[in-house]
């Protein structure tokens, strides 16, 4: 296992974020565990994660679902990401993943790694004839999800995320799931409107995990690898 520091939090943070503008049906298709090109623990502070999510509580690069793409940073947690940013607020037929983050792997003595599991959140949408975006927010694996976040004196209460496009999810002939970069765009556009262009960040730093464009059945892989920040008030 590759492990990768993000170095100097503060000043990219200072830099990037204030210098910067930036139906009731279960579906009948569902997301199978995919592949990641690379697959890497990143530190960030006090602070580690894996730099995907998975389909169950076995973190190995053959058991992805989606990218960490998303950092919603200052005044974060779980509860609050989810219903901050409309139209992103259905759970209706969210499938449960899984994603394994450190909240103190430099305490005395060093934190355990810590299984989270995120539902998430998508715009509610005709799963028949529509593609949704779908995000899901981790914290610690610790606390309820109202107070969940992790912690870092840079980043402040803070959640990661992944996310990606559900379409036709009720459909299985043209169920697909994936380009994960367009939905990324979609919670950048919505959190702007909720928090203002000085707030986030599109792009804000690199997370090693890039994924050309490329199918593993109905798993479409396209990230550049590149996270956005969102400031919570």
């Amino acid at each position: 296992m590759v492990r990768l520091l993000i170095a100097s939090a503060m000043t990219i943070l200072a830099v990037a974020l204030f210098g910067r503008d930036v139906l009731p049906y279960r579906p009948y298709s569902v997301a199978r565990a995919a592949t990641a090109s690379s697959f890497y623990i990143l530190y960030a502070s006090d602070d580690a994660f894996y730099n995907y999510d998975f389909e169950s509580q076995y973190a190995n690069a053959s058991n992805v679902d989606w990218a960490i793409s998303l950092l919603f940073w200052n005044n974060a947690n779980k509860a609050v990401v989810q219903r901050f940013f409309p139209p992103y607020t259905s759970t209706q037929d969210n499938n449960p993943e899984q994603a394994l983050n450190n909240d103190g792997y430099n305490a005395d003595p060093p934190d355990p790694f810590m299984w989270d599991t995120s539902v998430g959140v998508k715009n509610d949408v005709n799963c028949f004839t529509e593609t949704d975006s779908h995000f899901r927010p981790y914290g610690n694996g610790v606390e309820p999800d109202y107070y969940e976040s992790l912690y870092n004196p840079y980043w402040g209460y803070f959640v990661l995320g992944s996310d990606h496009l559900d379409n036709q999810e009720c459909w299985p002939p043209s169920t697909w799931f994936g380009w994960s970069e367009d939905a990324e765009q979609n919670v950048v556009n919505a959190a702007i409107n909720a928090v203002g262009s000085q707030n986030v960040a599109y792009d804000w730093s690199y997370f090693y995990n890039y994924e050309p464009y490329r199918a593993e059945g109905n798993h479409i892989w396209y990230n550049d690898g590149n996270a956005s920040a969102i400031r919570i008030p």
